[in-house]
C-alpha cells in the first residue's frame, strides 16, 4: 500500500489524528501502529 500523508493543523495531536483515521477506514483495513505505519502526518 502507498504511503497516506495527512496535512493537519497544529494543535491536533497525533494520536487524534489516527483515531480519526481508523474510525473512518473499511473494515477490513487497520493501521499499522508500530514504526512502519503508512500513514505520514504534516503539521502546518
Amino acid at each position: 500500500m502507498d504511503d497516506i500523508v495527512l496535512i493537519v493543523k497544529e494543535g491536533i495531536s497525533e494520536k487524534e489524528v489516527l483515531n480519526l483515521v481508523e474510525s473512518n477506514l473499511p473494515d477490513d483495513l487497520q493501521l499499522n501502529n508500530n514504526k512502519h505505519s503508512y500513514v505520514i502526518i504534516k503539521i502546518i
